[in-house]
């Protein structure tokens, strides 16, 4: 886990994290497992190629953060300032052609931007109410380009604005780069397929010891445990990249899949922030969580099913929604994930090893369960 820790941060399709694919590529392949790397590519809003001009001095030099969710696209027009955004901040004449300035704090981010573009705005800066700069999210894809900028900055060019008449740019900029997913493979002897899988990258500027380095640990050392048995199905481990930025590592993999290689698949096992917490957490698939369950029983473990992070979801949702039963194992401590806070020192290995343990038997059971299947009458 340790050697993981030294490729984080991996934010999603950055340099980290192709050289963390590289490293579970090659221990993958120490185990003896057929190893590839399924490249794709993620389109992302690019702070670096966005920006926010304006025609006044001492506001040369504005830094931005495009808000998730925001369209692309390059707007202009007179900046307006109106608070916070509500409904009583709005001006009587609307605003029409303007770049709403509005303060963060007091309702969403996405009421902010709604109510601007209602309102007749072509682009929303938000800053922030705080020092420093954030990232935002939209809930829903927003209606017109809008930015994140610091409080010092939105301070100052509220007082701009104040002065008289300011008008701005913004562009919000996409950026394609480049992800992968790294998969291993033990092939059996039937044409069924057994997945697990876990995704290896984080949230930018966060090391990630919990989500997702704890994951992609329990994910080597079950393919560790794992290498030398023979299964009536093919054993598939998958790091998926690129998941933090919306399941997209495992999304494109399930998409990649014809109808055939679909109905294959009996089973997908994720592994996410399983390494802090009160004990181990199943979700999912009913008849899988059953399994689950049961191995507990066997094995002396107490996991338990749970709805898990509210809000939240994981690479094991993009095969459920392809029709693949699946499910997550965890932990049920989300504390510090996201932030850096989420450090080695908050990890429990013997929770992973649970993981471990819980995901080997069901593996197992799975394997009696395509044994003792009743054969096809042609």
């Amino acid at each position: 886990m340790t050697e993981l820790l030294d490729h984080g941060p991996r934010e999603s399709a950055s340099e980290q994290e192709r050289m963390a694919a590289e490293y579970l590529h090659a221990e993958f392949e120490s185990m003896g497992y057929s190893t590839t790397v399924q490249p794709f590519t993620v389109e992302e809003l690019s702070a670096e190629l966005s920006g926010l001009a304006m025609r006044a001095a001492g506001l040369e030099d504005v830094r931005v953060i495009p808000l998730d969710g925001s369209p692309a696209g390059r707007v202009s027009g007179d900046l307006a300032a109106i608070g916070l955004g509500t409904r009583g901040d709005m001006p009587e004449g609307g605003l029409d052609g303007k770049i709403a300035l509005i303060r963060r704090g007091l309702i969403t981010f996405e009421e902010k931007v709604s109510r601007a573009h209602d309102a007749g705005a072509v682009g929303a800066v938000i800053y922030n109410n705080e020092p420093g700069n954030f990232m935002g999210t939209l809930i829903d894809p927003g209606p017109i380009p809008a930015v994140a900028i610091s409080q010092e900055d939105g301070e100052r060019v509220l007082a701009a604005v104040g002065s008289g008449d300011v008008q701005a740019s913004i562009r919000v900029a996409n950026e394609a780069r480049a992800s992968g997913n790294v998969i291993a493979e033990l092939p059996g002897s039937g044409e069924a397929t057994v997945i697990l899988g876990a995704h290896y990258d984080t949230v930018p500027g966060v090391q990630g010891a919990n989500d997702n380095t704890s994951g992609t640990a329990t994910l080597l050392a079950i393919a560790r445990e794992l290498a030398e048995s023979s299964f009536p199905f093919t054993l598939r481990f998958i790091s998926f990249g690129s998941e933090e930025i919306g399941l997209v590592g495992s999304g494109f993999y399930v998409t990649s899949l014809s109808e055939s290689e679909r109905r294959d698949i009996v089973a997908m096992i994720n592994f996410d922030v399983v390494g802090s917490g009160t004990g181990p957490r199943v979700l999912g698939d009913g008849e899988l969580t059953d399994m689950v369950l049961e191995s507990g029983d066997t094995l002396g473990i107490d996991v338990r099913w749970s709805p898990g992070l509210q809000g939240g979801s994981s690479d094991h949702a993009s095969f459920l929604d392809a029709g693949i039963p699946a499910v997550m194992l965890f932990s049920d401590d989300f504390s510090r994930i996201h932030t850096p806070e989420d450090t080695f020192e908050f990890i429990d290995p013997s929770l992973m090893e649970s993981a471990v343990r819980l995901a080997s038997d069901l593996v197992n059971r799975l394997a009696s369960g395509v044994l003792n299947a009743p054969t096809a009458v042609p």
